[in-house]
């Protein structure tokens, strides 16, 4: 079904509703905030983050979660996955102390910043690809080998802001031409209902107070089935889906 009269605040109005019903807070210990987010990880468990005080700060962490998580799935982080990693904590301003993913943040900054940490979360969840035997690396890296090979330009990892005041990363933006404007992409490693949700709230949050630009998502159809229903969401909000598989047509369109 297509939508009519699309309205991008209202948009971003029903995706705040959203997490707000849809987030569960309660005490875990003294000091201590368990955060249920409406966020799944891959296998479908609810992400839960943890906020602690420090002196004048907050702090949010996943509890060692991340890290766990990829030992048990046989990623050990030596050589260039502990770069790889480093590289991808990096984009979100989040670190790592004592095995767990830590982001620090005033009362003010506290939105963006569980943001920025789920966000870390979710990406770091994709390295465990890194140990299938299709790739040599998680899908995004392929993705940016491809667009080297081919000559494709572009600038990694930039960070947006949005009318609701929060800064989204975006994979790649691939600067614009003669005939088409900014390109802005998100690699969807593991395209399912959640990373397809974030990515239309991340684009109708950026559209309001960005000049005119494509947004593209480019799915990983190798290791996943790719359900027409995630398509055509992201065609409802002016989001080009493209499928890794068909990818020469995708590569024209970004060198155009």
């Amino acid at each position: 079904m297509i939508m009519e009269n699309f309205d991008c605040k209202e948009l971003v109005k029903r995706y705040s509703e959203w997490l707000q019903e849809e987030t569960n807070i309660r005490s875990v210990g003294e000091g201590v905030c368990e955060i249920t987010t409406p966020f799944l990880d891959r296998h479908n468990d609810y992400i839960q983050i943890y906020i602690t005080q420090r002196e004048n700060l907050l702090v949010f962490s996943d509890g060692g979660y991340s890290l766990a998580e990829l030992k048990s799935s046989g990623v050990e982080l030596r050589e260039w996955r502990k770069g790889l990693f480093e590289e991808i904590i990096r984009a979100f301003g989040v670190t790592q102390e004592n095995g767990q993913l830590i982001a620090v943040s005033s009362y003010d900054e506290a939105p963006q910043r569980k943001l920025d940490l789920v966000q870390a979360i979710l990406a770091v969840s994709d390295m465990y690809i890194s140990v299938r035997p299709y790739k040599a690396s998680v899908f995004k890296y392929e993705v940016e080998s491809v667009f080297i090979e081919r000559g494709v330009r572009f600038m990694p990892t930039v960070r947006l802001l949005g009318k609701s005041g929060l800064n989204h990363n975006f994979d790649y933006v691939v600067p614009r031409s003669r005939t088409r404007p900014d390109r802005l992409l998100k690699t969807l490693a593991h395209p399912d209902r959640n990373s397809a949700t974030s990515y239309v709230f991340q684009v109708s949050d950026v559209r309001p107070v960005r000049d005119e630009f494509e947004a593209l998502a480019v799915m990983n159809d190798i290791e996943y089935t790719v359900k027409s229903e995630i398509e055509q969401a992201l065609k409802q909000y002016s989001i080009v889906p493209f499928r890794w598989s068909q990818r020469e047509r995708f590569i024209q369109r970004l060198i155009d």
